[in-house]
């Protein structure tokens, strides 16, 4: 008997894109306000969040291609990442939610190559079919760097 190995992960709805993380690479999911300021002049960054005592960055990844300007953003579902870059100056960030991710068991029965003809993310490792919906793969040592790069607070 062939055995179908599972990976657990968080299946979650970002405005535009769909995303996928492996469990383990999300820290927490919180509901928080989230400090704006006018001194973050992209528009995926939505602002930062005090978490345990480190100051976030909180992107919006659908904006992360984008240069402009984004109206502030409240109380939102914030995914707390952690970077797989071990050597990184920046160990986690967060990522906006468009509503509550759910814990799925990816396999090789409910995910697959896409079939749709999607545009690549500029910031996602991959993207494939996931029980017919198109998912990305954050890609958060590139979007660290991204961050770093812009705004060297959060070093």
């Amino acid at each position: 008997m062939i055995q179908t190995a599972k990976i657990t992960c968080l299946f979650a709805q970002a405005r535009k894109y769909n995303l996928i993380l492996p469990s383990s690479a999300v820290a927490e999911v919180v509901v928080s306000p989230i400090e704006t300021n006018s001194k973050y002049d992209k528009n995926w960054l939505a602002g930062c969040l005090n978490w345990n005592q480190s100051l976030l960055p909180i992107i919006l990844f659908d904006q992360l291609e984008l240069d402009d300007h984004i109206a502030q953003v409240q109380k939102v579902i914030i995914l707390i990442v952690r970077n797989p870059d071990a050597n990184h100056k920046l160990p986690h960030l967060g990522i906006v939610a468009k509503n509550t991710p759910q814990l799925i068991e990816a396999n090789t029965h409910n995910i697959g190559e896409s079939t749709k003809i999607v545009k690549d993310h500029k910031y996602s490792k991959a993207h494939f079919s996931y029980n017919s919906h198109t998912v990305y793969v954050p890609d958060i040592p590139a979007i660290a760097s991204l961050i770093l790069s812009k705004y060297p607070v959060f070093a």
